[in-house]
């Protein structure tokens, strides 16, 4: 609550009040919700749970368009991910996301996307939508 009301101020002051609509709750649940409704963004930045990372890159990938941008945040974790030795599950949870946009671009699974990454702090993994990915996406696992 605190923090909405942070931002509420915030998108007043920018005068983006009545563009944004506010939805509180699980992520996962958020982002099914957002499918069904078929909602489209050109933009998602991926900053949240990072054990959760795979299935939000998965969901948003029904949720933009050719030409869209997926931002994913944290991706080298101030270089922790690329230590074998690092176990820690956020860390290896965002190993994971690195291996999902890679290995789906590599195999040809979702080819719609072409990944690059700004070596800058914590790292963003960009991916770029080439091609409708609602249409080439591999239904998501429902468990």
């Amino acid at each position: 609550e605190e923090w909405t009301n942070v931002a509420r101020k915030f998108w007043q002051k920018a005068g983006l009040a009545d563009r944004i609509t506010l939805r509180l709750g699980s992520e996962v649940d958020t982002l099914k919700t957002l499918i069904d409704e078929r909602q489209q963004f050109d933009f998602v930045f991926i900053d949240a749970n990072k054990e959760d990372y795979d299935a939000y890159y998965e969901s948003c990938l029904r949720l933009v368009p050719p030409g869209a941008l997926i931002a994913i945040d944290n991706t080298l974790r101030e270089g922790r991910v690329a230590d074998p030795s690092v176990t820690q599950l956020s860390v290896s949870a965002v190993r994971s996301a690195w291996d999902t946009v890679t290995v789906f671009r590599m195999l040809a699974i979702s080819p719609h996307c072409s990944g690059s990454s700004p070596i800058v702090g914590a790292g963003t993994l960009n991916a770029e939508t080439l091609r409708n990915p609602i249409a080439a996406t591999p239904p998501m696992n429902s468990a």
